[in-house]
């Protein structure tokens, strides 16, 4: 999306998202060789967190070792949930994934963060992580990373979620949940606070979005059954289209997971005029405008089942939707395009 709206001309070297261990430690040889077969210099490159950018400025022919790089962090692998069959951290070796996240904010002339949660996590991560080295620890050059770091969410393209037309005030409402299903989404609370919902005789409608793999947590095979009567929608939707009608069918976006460095599934969800009820942690509260978050934030599942039930119940108040044109694609575009041509010009 974001090559065709930058002003910038931008060429996409790219890698499948599968195998994430490898990449960290594969990807900068294999993009070091493409970028080598070039014809042109670029003015910048624009490189995720899943690399070794240390390896890969190694690797890289001495004429592009003058580019100014740019590191955009989506997550970091200080502070993401791993799940319990993770050998590396059933043998407490997966440290080295934070630790190639650190060398890479060494090298990287600019840093980028999708949140300000990403972002602290990060910084605090790297300093945690070098007070357990026996010496020579060189804690300062965390501060030169703060220095060089900024925020920009991803881009979302508003408008193209916004409802189009208001349910009928006698029909239940709609509960929603449009995230990867997968164990740091925290599937389990969410439909343990729906069964309590349930046993309470109070009407609701569901929409379950996702695909089912291999890993597939339990859970949504057992809710598809135990809550057969509710569901409106339950699996992976064919196109972005029928993505964008299913939440504008929903009402509610109840939020369980125990991880999430931005949220777009979320914003997405707010955008198409979903109540999001989301935790008070990690990146949520920066959805929301201060004075909201007593609305919309919950301290623990008794609190968001309260706040579900209540926006069952009555016409539950939305969120500022202006707050959230902050990460719309025109206002994000421009940002980035900035902070790249500043990289450029200096």
């Amino acid at each position: 999306e974001y090559q065709n709206i930058s002003q910038h001309e931008i060429h996409i070297l790219s890698l499948p998202g599968i195998h994430w261990k490898w990449r960290m430690h594969g990807a900068a040889i294999y993009f070091a060789e493409e970028l080598n077969k070039l014809n042109f210099e670029p003015d910048v490159l624009l490189c995720t967190d899943l690399m070794d950018l240390a390896l890969l400025k190694s690797r890289m022919l001495s004429r592009f070792r003058s580019i100014p790089i740019v590191l955009y962090f989506h997550e970091n692998q200080f502070v993401y949930p791993r799940s319990d069959m993770d050998t590396d951290v059933r043998s407490q070796r997966d440290n080295h994934y934070a630790w190639i996240n650190y060398t890479s904010g060494l090298v990287a002339d600019k840093i980028l963060f999708n949140s300000s949660f990403n972002k602290a996590s990060y910084l605090e991560g790297c300093k945690e992580l070098l007070k357990k080295m026996p010496d020579f620890k060189n804690l300062e050059l965390v501060d030169h990373i703060k220095k060089r770091s900024r925020v920009i969410p991803p881009g979302v393209f508003i408008k193209e979620y916004l409802r189009k037309k208001k349910k009928p005030s006698n029909t239940p409402k709609t509960i929603l949940w449009n995230h990867r299903w997968e164990h740091d989404k925290n599937p389990e609370d969410f439909f343990r606070v729906l069964r309590s919902i349930k046993q309470k005789n109070i009407d609701f409608n569901l929409n379950v979005i996702g695909e089912s793999f291999k890993k597939t947590p339990k859970v949504f095979a057992e809710a598809k059954e135990e809550f057969l009567n509710q569901i409106d929608h339950f699996g992976y939707v064919e196109s972005r289209e029928k993505y964008k009608q299913v939440l504008r069918e929903s009402d509610i976006i109840p939020v369980t997971s125990k991880h999430d460095f931005f949220g777009l599934s979320v914003v997405e969800a707010i955008a198409s005029e979903c109540v999001p009820l989301l935790p008070d942690r990690l990146a949520y509260p920066e959805h929301l405008i201060e004075e909201e978050h007593k609305y919309f934030l919950y301290q623990d599942l008794q609190e968001l089942e309260e706040k579900l039930i209540s926006a069952l119940n009555t016409d539950y108040r939305y969120p500022n939707l202006a707050n959230i044109y902050k990460y719309d694609w025109q206002v994000v575009g421009q940002h980035m395009d900035d902070q790249l041509t500043q990289l450029i010009n200096n």
